[in-house]
């Protein structure tokens, strides 16, 4: 199975720049993000990651993180746009000078000296922009949302022609990502539509889909569907996989449900005593399982929806409940891509992927090659040199 590499050469010549990644635990897409980056840079720069929203601490605990983490996982999506909507005014305030905050981010620029500084991380950027043009380090923001609402709350804007040396990269153009960003102050030279991040896993090349099906245990004849709900996993999942074994598709499926740290509904699946599932907790080969899925179930996220954009795998995206804001525009863009279908109903679920799965993957290349990678590193060295300027 052929994929696109990520094997190029590093425009660097020196191995000891220094990089420091702002990235958050909220919710799996910006660690994906952090992950890939930092396997891109990892040969040509020294790597630091810092964690800003776990500085936000209830009885020493993150509790932003692991309340929305926790709110995701139990289907509470309204509720954890309320908790986004009410915390992000905080950070809008993180420019105070009594902000534990920006003295923490200070104490780590003094210590590392960065040469750049890589932002995946939302609800901070425009008051950390503010910290790296005050010592003159480029900033490279790199949004993992098609709204990108979160990237600068609370209305702070980023002052024009305050900071040059500033690249925000857009996964498309939309009203919601590069029309927001305008709004919040940036100059349309400075915003770049490269597509999302995609793990260096799902760029390698992989083996046929008999031996890779053979690696994972599960039949190479039948029509893989994945499951998978984001990192912090849904009930939903366990419905959605119960719809399907006991639908006329039974004898051609075989379900792979990925709950990630979903405990509830792993525990659940696994009481099914059938042999057409393969329910999995958290896993590091996400790219082997969707690399021989002909059917892909899964929530708006822009993170796994780029990842199987890139590998050319069919999606359902679930929308029967609003999904948290900045997941809005997904659904719309599956659409309008031609990448797969939006379900609002349960009971949609099992004529849709009956559909779908009738569907030919693209091999034996992929359909939309993701090209992240070769474009982040000409960004990079563009603010390096100063042609950003």
């Amino acid at each position: 199975m052929a994929a696109a590499s990520s094997n190029f050469k590093h425009p660097y010549n020196e191995p000891h720049q220094r990089m420091l990644i702002l990235s958050c635990r909220g919710g799996g897409g910006h660690q994906a993000a952090e992950a890939a980056i930092s396997s891109i840079f990892e040969s040509a720069f020294e790597i630091q990651k810092m964690y800003p929203m776990q500085e936000m601490r209830l009885c020493r605990r993150p509790f932003i993180e692991e309340c929305y983490n926790y709110l995701l996982q139990k289907g509470c999506i309204r509720t954890a746009s309320l908790v986004v909507r009410l915390t992000a005014p905080i950070f809008s305030q993180f420019s105070d000078k009594c902000s534990p905050l920006k003295q923490r981010l200070e104490s780590r620029l003094d210590e590392f000296k960065p040469d750049i500084i890589v932002s995946v991380a939302p609800l901070i950027n425009a008051e950390a922009i503010r910290v790296a043009s005050i010592r003159n380090i480029p900033y490279l923001l790199v949004t993992t949302d098609h709204h990108v609402g979160n990237w600068f709350p609370g209305g702070r804007k980023v002052a024009d022609g305050e900071y040059r040396r500033l690249i925000v990269t857009v996964g498309a153009d939309l009203p919601t990502s590069k029309g927001l960003l305008r709004q919040q102050g940036i100059k349309e030279e400075s915003i770049e539509v490269t597509g999302f991040p995609v793990r260096k896993e799902f760029l390698e090349e992989k083996p046929g889909r008999i031996e890779l099906c053979a690696r994972l245990k599960i039949p190479y004849d039948k029509k893989i569907i994945l499951i998978m709900m984001g990192g912090a996993g849904s009930p939903k999942s366990v419905a959605y996989a119960q719809k399907l074994l006991q639908s006329r598709l039974s004898h051609k499926i075989h379900v792979v449900v990925i709950c990630g740290t979903d405990k509830e509904s792993l525990s659940a699946l696994q009481q099914v005593p059938s042999p057409l599932l393969t329910p999995l907790g958290f896993v590091k080969n996400v790219s082997d399982y969707m690399s021989v899925a002909n059917l892909l179930i899964t929530k708006p996220g822009p993170g796994t929806v780029a990842e199987a954009e890139h590998l050319g795998v069919p999606m359902i995206i679930d929308h029967i409940a609003d999904p948290v804001f900045w997941e809005k525009p997904i659904p719309d863009y599956v659409e309008n891509q031609k990448l797969g279908t939006v379900v609002w109903n349960e009971d949609e679920i099992v004529e849709t992927a009956a559909q779908l799965i009738r569907r030919k993957k693209h091999a034996p290349t992929v359909k939309n090659p993701s090209t992240f990678d070769k474009r982040i590193v000409t960004l990079v060295e563009k603010l390096l040199t100063g042609s950003a300027l």
